[in-house]
């Protein structure tokens, strides 16, 4: 999927300089507004470099050429980097032909293909003639992700100054200010961006032709000159059917993610006595983590309305801060989970610390909710859900999990709120994640459902466990 840039170009100078770099650098769409930037006006590809590779049976035709003809493979050089691909002969297709040195790969593509050794010699001569060995090496070096521009927006903010927000994937397009600061040295250039990762937000200005860039601090005042201020920033990500840019809505999510990761970072850790999971465990080991889970509730209680205060959030039992919890969750519930999904949510190990600390709100909060449901519905407790037929005891996730359950016999659907919260912020990831243009959405149910986390889950209760099989999200086209 590669790794998308929100930036945002920011132009000034002498107004008649400003408009000479439009027309020279921008085009315009059939409306008549600037829409796309062109790199090659500002500093062209040279003519001798061979095109963009073409993949092949064992790879890109250019990196096989080189490697067949040479017996290595080329080193791209990406902002300052050196990036070698893998062996050629380490392809499955080439050890299915029983290819194993690069002499027998030599003559099996001067016979089959030597359109692909035209390649590689080419390539070989022009990267001792320049030092790259195709276009797109190239441009990465010189453009950055320019090439890669998309959903570009202009707007003229005041005489002598032109503002283009748009998104780029792989590479911001620093390397290009650089260059564009040397071909109009009487303006000024300021790029800000943030990748979709949210790790480095940064600003790069360009100004007498000197060149600086920078690691910056996440504000709202660096939110904005990205993104825009926008009246609701939590509203916008990937399914929301108005906004696909994705420069408008992730440096807010950068922003949300931010101040999340303050505040969390001394939150408790959960640590049952025996960790592991609940359907590997003896009955006694799950009966000891249970009494564990009770036994801690009031106290993880506390922590839990501790951090919510200090997102000015009033923990406890009504509706409205249940509708306090579904905008947090909708905000922050994104960045609970580590950005690599592993199993040991489920699993409590391993220790939920470092990336994983947000685990432990999730539990909390799953817990707390768990708590009003039953304050709410007489007859209901927390226990362990035993409910599995014995052959499935071993491998089902659900065994000796802990659930709410009604103690009448009629009522033997389960309430999961800890797995419910936990599904919340998966999904919510899925949301907000930078994605391709036409990458599929979220089902708009779905995502509705997800919208009202904790009050969904709270108000279905009774129905939930007069359903058995059923979760709090099978109301999502009622409710």
């Amino acid at each position: 999927m590669g790794t998308y840039f929100a930036q945002a170009l920011t132009v000034s100078g002498d107004p008649e300089a400003v408009s000479d770099f439009a027309r020279r650098c921008l085009t315009k769409g059939e409306d008549g507004a600037w829409c796309g930037l062109e790199p090659e006006r500002i500093i062209p590809v040279p003519r001798t470099l061979p095109g963009v590779s073409i993949s092949t049976l064992f790879g890109r035709d250019i990196e096989v050429g080189v490697e067949a003809l040479t017996g290595r493979t080329p080193l791209r050089i990406i902002e300052g980097i050196e990036i070698s691909a893998p062996s050629v002969l380490d392809q499955p297709e080439c050890r299915k032909r029983r290819i194993k040195t690069h002499e027998q790969l030599l003559n099996w593509l001067e016979k089959k293909h030597p359109e692909v050794i035209a390649a590689g010699r080419a390539a070989i001569e022009s990267h001792a003639a320049t030092g790259y060995w195709d276009r797109e090496s190239w441009a990465f070096d010189h453009w950055g992700g320019a090439h890669y521009l998309t959903d570009l927006a202009a707007e003229q903010e005041q005489t002598g100054r032109l503002v283009l927000r748009f998104t780029t994937k792989d590479m911001p397009i620093s390397p290009l200010v650089r260059h564009l600061g040397c071909a109009f040295p009487a303006l000024e250039f300021r790029l800000a961006g943030i990748d979709g990762d949210y790790e480095f937000p940064f600003v790069v200005t360009v100004k007498d032709s000197m060149y600086r860039e920078r690691k910056v601090k996440e504000t709202q005042k660096f939110v904005n000159e990205i993104g825009g201020p926008q009246p609701d920033p939590i509203m916008y990500d990937r399914s929301s059917e108005k906004i696909h840019r994705l420069w408008v809505w992730m440096p807010h999510h950068l922003l949300a993610r931010s101040r999340l990761r303050r505040h969390i970072k001394d939150y408790p850790v959960f640590s049952p006595p025996v960790p592991g999971f609940s359907y590997s465990m003896s009955a006694e080991q799950a009966a000891i983590n249970f009494e564990y889970f009770l036994s801690k509730r009031i106290e993880r209680k506390r922590n839990l309305v501790r951090f919510f205060r200090k997102f000015g959030i009033d923990l406890n039992s009504t509706d409205q801060s249940l509708d306090d919890i579904d905008h947090w969750i909708r905000k922050y519930g994104p960045y609970l989970p580590p950005i690599v999904f592993d199993r040991s949510f489920e699993g409590r190990f391993p220790e939920w610390t470092g990336a994983r600390l947000g685990y432990n709100v999730i539990l909390d909060l799953g817990t707390f909710l768990g708590d009003v449901i039953i304050d709410r519905n007489a007859g209901f407790a927390w226990e362990i859900f035993d409910g599995v037929r014995a052959s499935r005891q071993r491998d089902s996730l659900d065994f000796q999990s802990i659930v709410i359950r009604s103690q009448r016999r009629s009522d033997r659907g389960r309430i999961d709120p800890i797995s419910d919260v936990y599904n919340a912020c998966i999904f919510r990831r899925l949301a907000v994640e930078p994605r391709e243009s036409g990458a599929p959405r979220l089902p708009r149910d779905l995502e509705a459902t997800y919208r009202r986390t904790a009050s969904l889950i709270v108000a279905t209760a009774p129905d939930v466990v007069a359903r058995p099989g059923q979760s709090f999200a099978y109301l999502r086209s009622v409710r």
